[in-house]
């Protein structure tokens, strides 16, 4: 009995051995899943070039109460800076880095071998390692090529475009030829305008999210409007036929109520799902609005349907100068919010915040893990001016296009044309924000000690850059 009754200890001691470590494991991933579902979920929304006078808590005409409504509840970023073109802008948003330390300074085309460098932690990587899901709806334009694809960059889930631009019903521009994808493959589509498909697939993704909702997830919702070509339904663009003269104007005023529509619809989706509370609202345009005028590369003949022009008025800067492409604040200041009343107090925030800064900023508001060590050309982490609307961080920010460059120290911006900061023959623009933010008082002949330290630090900034690359077609005047 002794030797029976020893075994049967031995038995049942050796069955808890075996068991307990699996029924840990269960309890341990229970309990992962639990932490990784308390994280809050991320949802980052991109206008195409929007102008910072495009919306309507800005002082547009253009109806936009979607994110009127939004911006009302959240922290205001009114002094939001960008890039110049939709590229580096991107860039600098997923990198959370200044897009030429990488060489990127203009868009990619279908035929470069470019993108984001692969020693760089993005962002859909950075969320992914955190435990959550990764989807990018709607444009990409941070390479096409293998290694440089969304999928290749940390997002489990692609829908949209990969380059720049595409006709909005046929999905395709005579440049690129189609360009819609679902993950890796080219699919085509029914004749219907690119803001509602990217909105419907991110409503089925919305609705597909609560089968699988112990992962929160970071979802980038990336429009293609108001970008060129102006094409919009009629019914959008009905409330400005007596207040908008110009027939271009017109139909991107109707391309913006209609984002704003569908923002509205997914917002909506979001607290019938009772996910909104949990969930961060980054809202923001890459650049600003294209300059009045014909676009070299828009053929008014390949547009059929409902095309409003190519020339005219696009967007408005808010009387801000300059365009997309250009150094100036039209062109890099953008609309942007972050919309979180849980944890995030309204207000307007008049500090400047630049696109770079949105990486660690949203990684610390998020509890991420894992974020890089801060490394040259980086971001700062404003999470804490989130909170407070203040800020002892050091304004410094640096912009550089295959044309243009400028740099701002707190309220002073350098800006040079067409040369490198070591020309001989520059002719600087010197302007004080604080006092001239249209920027239209050049004080570079009167502050030469301040524009001596600017020049100094413009060229510091230029060292530092990797060799860009840009294609040659870019460089022809007036693009």
């Amino acid at each position: 009995m002794k030797i029976k009754n020893s075994i049967f200890i031995m038995c049942t001691s050796l069955v808890a051995l075996l068991i307990t470590p699996v029924s840990m494991t269960k309890s341990m991933a229970k309990s992962s899943d639990k932490l990784a579902s308390e994280k809050p979920n991320v949802l980052v929304i991109i206008a195409d070039d929007a102008g910072f006078g495009d919306v309507g808590y800005n002082g547009s005409v253009i109806n936009t109460p979607t994110l009127d409504k939004l911006a009302s509840d959240a922290v205001r970023l009114d002094k939001f800076y960008t890039y110049a073109t939709c590229t580096p802008s991107r860039a600098a948003f997923f990198t959370g880095q200044t897009p030429s330390r990488f060489g990127l300074l203009y868009p990619i085309m279908k035929e470069d071998k470019v993108g984001l460098p692969a020693e760089r932690k993005v962002l859909p990587i950075l969320f992914k390692e955190n435990g959550y899901q990764t989807a990018l709806i709607g444009k990409w334009h941070l390479g096409e090529e293998k290694g440089f694809a969304p999928l290749d960059k940390g997002f489990d889930y692609h829908y949209g475009i990969r380059g720049g631009w595409i006709d909005h019903y046929m999905h395709h521009n005579p440049e690129h030829g189609h360009d819609w994808y679902r993950n890796s493959t080219q699919i085509k589509l029914p004749q219907e305008h690119a803001t509602d498909l990217i909105t419907k697939d991110a409503m089925r993704y919305l609705n597909d999210y609560q089968s699988n909702d112990s992962k929160p997830f970071f979802l980038t919702l990336s429009y293609t409007a108001p970008h060129v070509p102006i094409q919009v339904d009629e019914k959008w663009t009905q409330p400005y036929e007596d207040i908008i003269g110009n027939q271009t104007r017109k139909g991107y005023a109707g391309m913006m109520t209609q984002l704003d529509d569908s923002v509205g619809q997914v917002i909506a989706k979001l607290e019938d799902n009772n996910l909104l509370a949990n969930t961060i609202v980054l809202f923001f345009s890459d650049n600003g609005p294209s300059a009045p005028g014909k676009k070299w590369y828009i053929m008014p003949d390949f547009h059929h349907i409902n095309f409003y022009g190519n020339e005219g008025e696009y967007g408005n800067t808010g009387g801000y100068r300059g365009w997309k492409a250009h150094p100036y604040d039209g062109g890099i200041r953008t609309p942007a919010f972050i919309y979180w009343p849980k944890e995030l107090a309204a207000k307007q925030l008049t500090t400047p915040i630049i696109i770079q800064d949105l990486y660690r900023s949203i990684a610390t508001l998020a509890q991420l893990s894992g974020v890089p060590e801060n490394a040259d050309g980086d971001g700062r982490d404003m999470s804490q001016t989130l909170h407070t609307g203040e800020s002892l961080l050091a304004t410094k920010f640096y912009w550089r296009t295959a044309k243009h460059m400028a740099l701002r120290l707190e309220q002073w911006k350098l800006v040079i044309h067409e040369k490198t900061p070591y020309a001989d023959n520059i002719t600087p623009e010197l302007y004080n924000l604080a006092l001239d933010p249209s920027e239209t008082i050049n004080l570079a002949s009167s502050k030469a000690e301040k524009l001596a330290e600017l020049l100094t630090m413009l060229q510091q900034e230029f060292d530092k850059d990797s060799e860009p690359y840009v294609n040659p077609i870019l460089l022809i005047d007036g693009h």
